[in-house]
């Protein structure tokens, strides 16, 4: 996947967990969202995720990280597991022995499944 694809990509699944979680955090996330992606490096996973700008950054973070764990498991499978994106988001997210906030979970379950979504489809 080159630079152009998997940031289009990023964007899209990112906006659309935004309006999908929108619904649980208030239409506000979808602005946050758009400033996190403005923001231009989603490269880091934030340590902590409290209000809701770090939510958008959050949601942008997963978005990215999902599609490029997304890219790597394609290279041996054509259609990875929705477990194994799973695990594989959660490992590079949350440090051993630590646990997901309820927003990361749901990020991540939004995030894996709108990849697999837009993934088959391609």
């Amino acid at each position: 996947m080159n630079d152009f694809v998997t940031q289009s990509a990023t964007e899209r699944t990112a906006r659309a967990v935004a309006t999908r979680l929108s619904t649980d955090h208030g239409p506000e996330l979808l602005v946050d969202v758009e400033k996190a992606l403005r923001a231009g490096d989603n490269s880091a996973a934030p340590d902590q995720f409290l209000d809701p700008i770090s939510l958008g950054s959050l949601i942008v973070s997963v978005a990215s990280l999902g599609w490029a764990v997304y890219a790597d498991l394609r290279r041996h499978t054509p259609e990875p597991p929705r477990q194994e994106l799973v695990q594989r988001i959660r490992l590079e997210l949350v440090d051993p022995g630590e646990s997901l906030s309820t927003d990361e979970g749901q990020v991540i379950d939004a995030v894996v499944e709108n990849i697999l979504d837009e993934g088959s489809a391609d």
